[in-house]
């Protein structure tokens, strides 16, 4: 059931699947993705501020672009969304005339592993 707790075996046997499908995929082994990870500390105070603004929290996956320090390889983004948009927030009183917004920017692509 989505937005619960699932048992470890369930977990486990997803992720075998997805190593699994990787492994099959004609991709440079350098550049398959099989988890990523995020630090708690930084992840739990990213959290903290867009929790006012935000009720729902996306996934999403992505490919680091030419360029940068992983050209290629799978990622995942935390995303905040607010009703089914990308969040935003309120600028601070005064600033710009005020009532307008600005975007929550999504948590960092984390660290690909293996």
């Amino acid at each position: 059931m989505a937005g619960k707790p699932i048992p470890i075996s369930a977990a486990n046997t997803m992720v075998g699947k997805y190593i699994d499908y990787v492994g099959q995929l004609g991709v440079d082994p350098k550049k398959k993705t099989q988890y990523v990870s995020f630090t708690l500390p930084e992840l739990m105070q990213w959290l903290s501020q867009v929790t006012p603004f935000t009720d729902e929290i996306r996934i999403c996956m992505g490919i680091h672009p030419d360029g940068s320090a992983d050209p290629g390889r799978v990622t995942a983004i935390i995303w905040p969304y607010q009703s089914g948009s990308p969040a935003t927030k309120p600028f601070s009183a005064g600033k710009d005339g005020g009532g307008d917004e600005e975007d929550v920017e999504p948590f960092n692509d984390g660290s690909n592993g293996p």
